[in-house]
């Protein structure tokens, strides 16, 4: 009778985010998408005792074989390697028979099995073998260059922070990102597939690469413009309202730019990184939109897997901000957003974004402010930037004190608001000598008071942003697809 096994990799969190040290972070997650990579520790205990990888992906792979000892095997070898390496990392394991052309049934119950014991797994305490040190730095990974000259930085101040004449800064962005129905998705699919083994196994396998090249070629692109958008010998980059403004990126001794941005974790089609703050929001939205619309669609995979959405979580800290909490505040944001799409669509839930300014660097507690009226999806987001906020940049790029003023009347509601237009207006940004007494900037509101109709208000977004973002260069849709 053939056996499936399913492994899942523990102790994932406490393994990324011992040390508060980026380096470190960025090398520790390397190393677990490694693992089950090809001539990665996972695959090659599969090869060595003769299991079939049906798939592998972000610290989990699914075998099968016609008996049970290979399996068993394979989940002794990859255990006792990881209790030697003395680094944490434990598997959750489970093996269970099938009937020829039920593999799809095996799998689902060996699934349900797994997550039991994931639930039920007692955490061990760290451990290493007498006479080992803790795990040694590995060798080579001291300095990532990539082939455009690019430094990945190993530091969150001097480094990934970018300059800004006359303005000081140490904000960066957490950023979590996960896809939306993709379980519900494997479902529909599965019930495809129930008495086809080998069309379960041989799709399981496209579908995850799949995933997995998406979300790299996705990424890839993201960067790819992320450089380009530093055109000039100096590495600088204007901000297109406000002549003044200009971010320039550091450089090592060598003359090569840091890229103000580096990936931390991603385990199929579930992303984290981080970046520069001031081009958090627009590094994201092109990702996204590059994750949304892929080059050719794969011929070979069911076309509902095509269709991707999205929810993304954002989280503003300092750069010396635990990395691990703002790892959980980010994804706690995440979930959020994905709770909101779901709300909007049952059927094809759409891409949702939202996000926290954490200046008063709190450890916990309660994000956004229930009055406001931030843009989710990406179309929202395109018109909030190229409308409220320019407007914002252009009223406001020498009154920035007026708009936090504005800001604060807004959170006592409407009528706050239109007293303090009476009394002091906003500057008139086809007059200089004038103020006005309405809110001209705001297209999407009340030009009165700047609330809708539900009570909630653009304002406090515009203040929270106004200095923080800085638009990166967009492409168009059909230019995305291209």
């Amino acid at each position: 009778m053939p056996f499936v096994c399913l492994i899942d990799t523990s102790g994932i969190q406490d393994y990324i985010y011992r040390r508060n040290e980026l380096r470190y972070i960025a090398e520790a997650s390397a190393y677990l998408a490694n693992i089950t990579e090809k001539n990665g520790l996972f695959r090659n205990a599969a090869e060595r005792h003769g299991a079939t990888v049906i798939f592998g992906a972000g610290g989990n792979i699914a075998l099968r074989a016609d008996s049970e000892a290979p399996l068993k095997a394979v989940c002794n070898e990859i255990s006792r390697e990881l209790i030697e390496a003395g680094n944490n990392l434990e598997i959750v394991a489970t093996i269970a028979p099938y009937e020829k052309n039920r593999l799809t049934e095996g799998y689902l119950k060996a699934l349900a099995h797994l997550e039991q014991r994931k639930l039920t797994q007692a955490r061990s305490l760290p451990f290493s073998f007498p006479g080992l040190a803790e795990e040694q730095e590995r060798s080579g990974s001291q300095r990532v260059t990539r082939a455009s000259g690019y430094v990945l930085p190993n530091q969150t101040d001097a480094q990934l922070i970018l300059r800004c004449e006359g303005e000081e800064s140490d904000l960066m962005a957490v950023v979590s990102m996960d896809g939306i129905g993709m379980g519900k998705k494997l479902q529909t699919w599965m019930r495809s597939v129930l008495r086809d083994d080998m069309r379960f196994e041989t799709e399981f396998k496209l579908w995850s690469e799949y995933i997995k090249k998406r979300w790299d070629d996705a990424w890839k692109r993201a960067v790819d413009d992320l450089e380009a958008a530093f055109p000039s010998p100096y590495f600088l980059l204007e901000h297109p309202s406000l002549p003044e403004r200009t971010l320039l990126l550091w450089c090592d001794e060598d003359g090569n730019p840091y890229l103000p941005c580096r990936k931390i974790y991603q385990g199929g089609d579930d992303l984290t990184f981080l970046c520069d703050a001031r081009i958090a929001l627009g590094f994201t939205r092109n990702l996204t939109r590059y994750l949304e619309a892929p080059p050719e669609p794969e011929t070979n995979i069911p076309e509902y897997f095509h269709q991707l959405s999205v929810s993304v979580g954002i989280v503003f800290v300092n750069a010396h901000f635990p990395f691990r909490r703002a790892a959980r505040m980010a994804e706690k944001i995440q979930k959020r957003a994905k709770e909101s799409s779901a709300k909007n669509s049952k059927e094809n839930p759409p891409t949702r974004l939202d996000w926290w300014v954490n200046r008063s660097g709190a450890l916990d507690g309660s994000e956004g402010t229930e009055s406001a009226l931030r843009p989710a999806s990406l179309e929202d987001w395109d018109a909030f930037e190229q409308g409220e906020l320019t407007g914002a940049w252009q009223t406001f790029a020498g009154a920035r004190n007026k708009l936090k003023a504005l800001a604060e009347a807004a959170q006592d509601g409407p009528e706050a608001v239109r007293e303090f237009l009476a009394l002091r207006g906003v500057p008139d940004a086809t007059n200089p000598e004038a103020v006005c007494r309405t809110l001209e900037f705001l297209p999407g509101s009340r030009k009165t008071d700047g609330f809708d109709t539900n009570g909630q208000t653009v304002l406090f977004d515009i203040a929270e942003l106004f200095d923080i973002h800085f638009p990166l260069p967009r492409k168009t849709t059909e230019e995305v697809a291209a």
